[in-house]
């Protein structure tokens, strides 16, 4: 596919593209933000370990998903010029992830989104790291206190961000290079 046939088939059918590049099939991350909440009303603190890394895996794919939205608008907002960008694979390490969205364009949203997927790899990280050397040195409970509402918050923050990234990527499509280009 050409660099014009690539941007044409992104912008007749942008969300289930961009969504098909990201997973071929999302109700796995559905059903493991299901499983997330169960583990959180559990009453040990293994289920709510549980869903602390559920819940840390579910951000980076969500920040995957921002990325590949950033790189649409850009695209669009840069053409007739071209710009390429590297292609996140499956194994793409976290701060990989988080680097690459902190490097892209403005969004709503995004310095909130960052921040709370900050917050949740450092409860990652000292569970996570620590978890043999100094599990006895942890206090779960109180840290993992509200992890449920804290995941919900950034749900709701990525839709913000998705939402806006969306009314960005719409909003290029009124120019006359693009315009010309879906002629």
């Amino acid at each position: 596919m050409t660099y014009k046939e690539d941007l044409k088939y992104y912008l007749q059918n942008t969300d289930g593209k961009l969504n098909a590049d990201w997973t071929k099939d999302s109700t796995p991350f559905s059903n493991l933000a299901t499983t997330g909440n169960e583990m959180c009303d559990s009453i040990g603190t293994e289920g709510k370990m549980a869903a602390l890394f559920i819940f840390h895996q579910l951000a980076i794919e969500m920040a995957k998903l921002l990325i590949n939205y950033c790189n649409l608008y850009l695209k669009l907002a840069i053409y007739p010029v071209k710009i390429e960008f590297k292609e996140l694979v499956e194994n793409t390490r976290y701060i990989e992830i988080i680097t690459e969205l902190k490097n892209k364009n403005d969004f709503k949203g995004k310095q909130k989104f960052l921040q709370q997927v900050a917050l949740l790899n450092n409860l990652r990280n000292k569970f996570g790291h620590g978890l043999v050397s100094e599990w006895w040195a942890l206090d779960m409970n109180r840290d993992l206190v509200g992890l449920k509402e804290n995941f919900d918050n950034l749900f709701n923050t990525w839709v913000t961000c998705l939402n806006d990234l969306r009314h960005l990527v719409n909003n290029q499509q009124s120019r006359p290079e693009i315009i010309k280009l879906m002629k």
